[in-house]
């Protein structure tokens, strides 16, 4: 079984001023924001293992690995946007006929159930 790599982290001043602006930006995303404090953190203590960076910003230790991963192999750019699969399906929103069948349901007739509780006290 082979040796697992270890992958340091080690950011320059401008990539350290870039993700501080896209922190500080209010249109940022969560995941995007997340990654960008995590990457931070790993810069700043280089003695914290994964699992306490991991516990510390509430996510799985494999986040942070991948994130790290993601880092060394593809760059800054990598983690400041959002990889979205173009061919993907899933819905981002509530379409329209959504939107009309929740209405119909709130604004419905509310649903009658007839039960009796045979309760006897001693």
């Amino acid at each position: 079984m082979g040796r697992p790599k270890k992958y340091t982290v080690k950011l320059t001043e401008e990539e350290c001023k870039l993700i501080k602006n896209v922190i500080k930006k209010k249109s940022t995303s969560k995941t995007i924001l997340k990654r960008c404090q995590i990457l931070l953190e790993i810069n700043r203590n280089q003695n914290r293992t994964l699992e306490q960076i991991a516990h510390s910003y509430a996510v799985v230790q494999s986040t942070v690995s991948k994130i790290i991963l993601n880092y060394t192999k593809n760059g800054i750019e990598s983690i400041i946007k959002i990889n979205r699969n173009p061919n993907s399906n899933v819905p981002l929103k509530a379409d329209g006929r959504a939107e009309a069948k929740i209405i119909q349901i709130a604004c419905g007739e509310v649903p009658t159930r007839t039960f009796s509780l045979d309760i006897a006290f001693t």
